[in-house]
């Protein structure tokens, strides 16, 4: 079976950790038996070859290249740079054109994502008659609830023969939206690593890894440990809110380390020394949420418990899962309560790292990949009642 994965983000090396999981994705589905052509927008500058992936950057012939799309988010550079949206439409049809005859002797099309490329996918499905499925990893951006492109957004998601969500929170966002009894869900998977050891230090080491955007929180969890004593902070990742959340750990006398941008290895690296993960994402303009943080499932592959707030698919990993604790998004009480009590509660960590060690191993590759690669398969083929759950949907766990 032959497929293109159609995708608005991947990394342009193995030092970026931007669209990372999404080439795991591909890995694990290739290994699988299924052949995998990946269709990415063209990036600024020129990316580093795949060694393991057949990878294409549209449009070649056109002199097209969309920065947005491999910066610090679509929606994000959008908001920063509102001149990029005059050239997004040209640039998503002259990599539609581009893609098409790419499609000759597929089986299907899988697209990450609904918009954008999961309305490049409608097209294309249109255009050969190949089936789509969408993997929806959040819910709606702020622009699909504006009149008119609402409706884009809902036909965009009505045109793939199966929808499947990373969390059971984002399939309850996209509710009737998606297509009757085409909807699964089926979490990410992660190489289990080394797990790490408990710390002797009496100091907490607190970790934030994440896109430093308004959306991910960090200025919450800055203001949750103002004031804390015996607690370090390490951020990574960089953003618009950079500079921000520097002077504000500086003004609240937070001891942080600001790593800016590292390759997803030096992060493993920081997660086998750190004592918790934090992942503090608020809602959204019109409710956006996360879907389900990635970064959870790695700080799990190296035993490291997190601290989630409940706005979208990460609250709901740590209460199904454990390996965590879930506070209300937005609550900065709420966060420096559970991040006070863990601080002194060594055993408590414990148990969370053993809860940890657990859930990791239950989202290997290895066993979420063949599960991945059913989807995949059910795309060109009349689907069993395995993954056609009718209204209420379906699992693949």
């Amino acid at each position: 079976m032959r497929v293109a994965v159609l995708t608005s983000s991947w990394p342009l090396g193995p030092r970026d950790w931007r669209g990372h999981f999404v080439r795991e994705w591909c890995l694990a589905v290739q290994d699988q038996g299924i052949a995998v052509q990946v269709l990415v927008p063209r990036a600024p500058e020129e990316p580093e070859a795949d060694d393991r992936l057949a990878v294409d950057y549209l449009p070649r012939i056109l002199p097209s290249r969309q920065g947005g799309f491999h910066g610090h988010g679509l929606e994000e550079e959008l908001r920063r740079h509102p001149g990029l949206a005059l050239g997004l439409p040209g640039t998503l049809a002259a990599f539609a054109l581009e893609a098409l005859p790419r499609c000759l002797g597929l089986h299907a099309l899988v697209a990450h994502w609904v918009w954008p490329m999961g309305l490049v996918g409608a097209w294309l499905s249109r255009m050969t008659g190949l089936p789509l499925g969408i993997v929806a990893h959040s819910g709606p951006p702020a622009v699909a609830r504006v009149p008119g492109l609402s409706s884009l957004w809902r036909g965009t998601i009505g045109s793939a023969r199966s929808v499947a969500c990373v969390s059971d929170a984002v399939a309850s966002i996209l509710g009737g939206a998606m297509p009757p009894g085409g909807r699964v869900t089926i979490p990410l998977g992660v190489a289990v690593g080394p797990m790490a050891n408990p710390s002797t230090s009496p100091r907490l080491r607190v970790l934030f890894v994440g896109r430093m955007v308004s959306l991910k929180g960090g200025d919450l969890l800055i203001r949750a440990l103002g004031g804390m004593p015996g607690v370090t902070l390490t951020m990574i990742g960089d953003g618009p809110e950079s500079s921000r959340w520097r002077g504000l750990a500086h003004d609240l006398q937070v001891e942080a380390r600001f790593l800016g941008e590292t390759s997803p290895r030096e992060v493993l690296g920081e997660m086998a020394g750190a004592d918790l993960l934090v992942v503090p994402s608020r809602r959204g303009p019109g409710g956006r949420v996360e879907g389900m943080p990635r970064v959870i499932l790695e700080a799990w592959s190296r035993g490291l418990p997190v601290v989630a707030t409940d706005a979208g698919g990460g609250g709901e990993a740590v209460r199904r899962w454990g390996g965590g604790v879930a506070v209300g998004p937005g609550d900065v009480g709420a966060l420096r309560e559970v991040l006070e009590r863990l601080a002194n509660a060594p055993a408590d960590r414990d148990r969370l790292r053993e809860q940890a060690r657990q859930a990791a191993w239950e989202h290997r590759w290895e066993v979420l990949g063949p599960r991945w690669a059913r989807w995949v398969r059910s795309l060109a083929q009349e689907a069993s009642g395995e993954f056609r759950g009718g209204e209420g949907g379906g699992r693949f766990w």
